[in-house]
């Protein structure tokens, strides 16, 4: 596997993915790809709940690291959208990651947020830009 796409390499030479903590979780599946981490003080809001940039954080990278593991093509996030469903106080944060489409110019994937109890604390949807969608434009587009 290249590195680029290695997925416990990436969570490791990624500064701000490495300082969150996230791990690599190989389930044997094919069609997901997950990565956990862990909850802690420096993670939390006022609310001493997991802050939503982190929740945000671990949806774009599990989203986006799914369309290239998964498709084989990746790029970066077009777009993200990212649903907060409740707070929680657990211990752990686990996000599975799947390809909802995988089109020549788009790959569409959905991430579920877990706490370690279960509860389903965030949704996001994404869209990856693929990177190489077609071969470079060689003249002006039409008027």
């Amino acid at each position: 596997m290249e590195e680029r796409r290695d997925p416990a390499a990436a969570l490791t030479s990624i500064p701000v993915l490495k300082w969150m903590g996230m791990r690599w979780v190989d389930t044997g599946d094919p069609d997901v790809h997950v990565v956990e981490m862990d909850i802690r003080p420096d993670l939390l809001n006022l609310n001493g709940v997991p802050h939503g940039g982190v929740i945000a954080t671990l949806i774009d990278h599990t989203g986006g690291f799914a369309a290239g593991v998964l498709t084989g093509r990746g790029g970066p996030t077009a777009d993200l959208h990212v649903r907060y469903l409740t707070g929680t106080r657990g211990t752990t944060l686990r996000a599975e990651a799947r390809v909802l489409r995988a089109g020549r110019q788009l790959v569409i994937t959905e991430t579920r947020v877990f706490d370690d109890t279960g509860k389903l604390v965030a949704i996001g949807d994404m869209s990856i830009a693929v990177s190489n969608a077609g071969a470079p434009r060689t003249e002006p587009p039409p008027d």
